[in-house]
């Protein structure tokens, strides 16, 4: 049987077990890491996961989150110092494109199936809530002078679909960097005064 929690110590456990699973998360892809090693690793049993997190899908969502907060950070740095907004806009997404190749985490996640299991076993808040974080980036790109042509949902949708994509760049006829460089344009060309 679980231990009960006080909230502040879910909290301090939930960001425990963050760290930890974006740690093995690095190391091993999502489906060789055990919930059992993550609450062995923070001391907590098994059963106390599922007090603070609905499934091991929605902790990887919530490692995810702090990645990509990580990136967006970086993208509004790199982008608010320049002057040409779409061009150099481009420029720093395809080259955070190839920044996600390289890292084991954000690989292992982009797979078919991991997407697919991660959107099935997160609440529909948790969704809500990666939904807004790429929302808030489109926003910073606003405030930061760039125009939409198009709704924002279809905006989000479209930058989040660049990523989605790389799931398939095996599947490329085309080398996948000249590839994400013109779908990057395009896509930026279409969303962008």
């Amino acid at each position: 049987m679980s231990k009960a929690f006080s909230e502040e110590q879910k909290k301090e456990l939930k960001r425990e077990m963050i760290v930890v699973a974006k740690e093995f998360f690095s190391k091993r892809k999502f489906e060789d890491v055990k919930v059992i090693e993550i609450t062995k690793k923070v001391g907590i049993a098994k059963g106390s996961f599922y007090s603070i997190f609905r499934s091991k899908e929605e902790l990887l969502s919530e490692v995810l989150a702090i990645i990509e907060k990580e990136i967006h950070s970086e993208i509004i740095s790199l982008f608010s110092e320049s002057l040409i907004k779409k061009e150099t806009l481009v420029k720093i997404i395809a080259n955070t494109l190839i920044k996600v190749s390289e890292n084991v985490l954000l690989q292992s996640f982009l797979t078919t199936d991991n997407i697919k299991s991660v959107y099935d076993n997160v609440s529909e808040e948790t969704k809500r809530s990666m939904f807004e974080i790429d929302e808030n980036l489109l926003k910073q790109l606003i405030g930061a002078g760039l125009t939409l042509k198009v709704d924002i949902d279809i905006a989000v949708d479209l930058l989040r679909s660049i990523f989605y994509l790389q799931v398939f760049k095996e599947e490329f006829q085309s080398e996948s960097r000249q590839f994400n460089e013109v779908l990057v344009e395009a896509i930026i060309e279409k969303v962008f005064e």
